[in-house]
């Protein structure tokens, strides 16, 4: 017999006296007024604050220099690690900041080493992801919004028979992505093998692109539909 849920069920005698306990311990919490807890709260802030700030910059932004090839003055993260895959150049350019976590997946499926470049002035959020088995270019100023994923390679064979049998996709699957000048990438969006983005160009948050957007376009979310921005 399951103890909680003897405990959960009881309607009176010990059990019942435990599961109102049990109730009370869940809703209890230090009572008082905001002027009393908010030097508190302040004081946390500050301390959390300066701890992370310490972490970004003693610890997570070196450990970026030891995994790219190159990093331009201005360089500044946050307090998470990146997530590491396989092997591959990265090339970040003056100014670049990268916000909470970021994937980096290298695959093998050609003879060249994977490159990934990020160009200068550039915002990376939390959770993006960068999938390279080519070669993937992301242009100066571009803001890329939390959980954006890019990809070059889907990462598996389009051929059931070969997925079965667990072989890699060829190389004519690895298809370059590049992303222009002062691009805004919205939340969750996902940017395919063969993706070619314009500059001055907006993706909306989780619309997927795949192949070419001219300048000064936006794609819509919800049919990847491609529409001209307004001059205003």
């Amino acid at each position: 017999m399951n103890p909680r849920k003897l405990i959960r069920d009881a309607e009176g005698g010990p059990l019942a006296v435990l599961k109102k306990a049990y109730r009370v311990t869940q809703r209890a919490s230090l009572g008082g007024p905001h002027a009393l807890w908010a030097p508190a709260w302040e004081g946390l802030r500050l301390a959390r604050n300066s701890a992370w700030r310490a972490r970004a910059a003693l610890f997570v932004a070196p450990m970026y220099r030891g995994l790219c090839k190159e990093i331009g003055p201005g360089f500044s993260t946050g307090i998470y690690l990146p997530y590491v895959a396989g092997r591959g150049d990265i090339f970040i350019g003056p100014d670049v900041s990268i916000y909470g976590q970021a994937d980096f997946h290298f695959g093998a499926t050609l003879d060249a080493v994977p490159r990934l470049e990020i160009g200068g002035h550039s915002v990376v959020g939390h959770n993006a992801s960068f999938s390279v088995s080519g070669h993937m270019v992301i242009g100066e100023h571009c803001l890329i919004a939390t959980g954006v994923s890019f990809a070059d390679c889907n990462g598996h064979s389009l051929s059931p028979d070969k997925r079965l049998a667990h072989l890699p996709p060829e190389p004519k699957d690895v298809r370059n992505v590049v992303v222009g000048r002062n691009v805004w990438i919205g939340s969750g969006a996902h940017i395919l093998p063969g993706a070619n983005v314009g500059d001055d160009c907006i993706i909306a948050a989780h619309a997927r692109v795949r192949g070419e957007v001219p300048a000064g376009h936006m794609v819509l979310p919800a049919d990847g539909k491609i529409v001209p921005l307004r001059a205003d």
